[in-house]
């Protein structure tokens, strides 16, 4: 079973979503996951351009050592959620530990809380790692 935490917040950016005839043609929230990735990559790690995700928003991968994570950007109008998933092959993730992804998920979390264009930051319930709690 793939690692998976999240959490929701208000982005203070502008509406990227593009609609045709009241129809939505590109989801929003491709600024806010090129914030992300650009925030990641100051932090020096390898991190792919955002891609348009087909139902749910925009994803960023990231390569640490053997694990990859996305970073999935779901813009919902009044919040956006993120949620961070290891997405490591099942025969790669002999390679690092649980404790990675979570110093991943850490990391994402005080990247966004430390960035004033971000609020209202809440753990997604059933989403939240154990330290939150604490």
């Amino acid at each position: 079973m793939a690692l998976h935490a999240g959490f929701e917040c208000v982005a203070d950016f502008p509406d990227d979503m593009i609609e045709e005839d009241d129809e939505i043609v590109v989801l929003g929230g491709r600024l806010i996951a090129e914030a992300l990735a650009d925030m990641l990559r100051e932090k020096d790690l390898e991190v792919e351009d955002p891609q348009l995700h087909a139902l749910n928003g925009w994803e960023v991968y990231v390569t640490l050592g053997k694990r990859e994570h996305m970073v999935l950007v779901t813009d919902l109008g009044d919040f956006t959620t993120i949620q961070i998933v290891d997405v490591t092959p099942f025969w790669r993730r002999f390679g690092g530990s649980k404790s990675d992804f979570w110093d991943f998920v850490r990391t994402v979390h005080e990247l966004v809380a430390s960035d004033p264009r971000f609020s209202n930051i809440e753990w997604m319930r059933g989403l939240e790692p154990a330290w939150a709690a604490a």
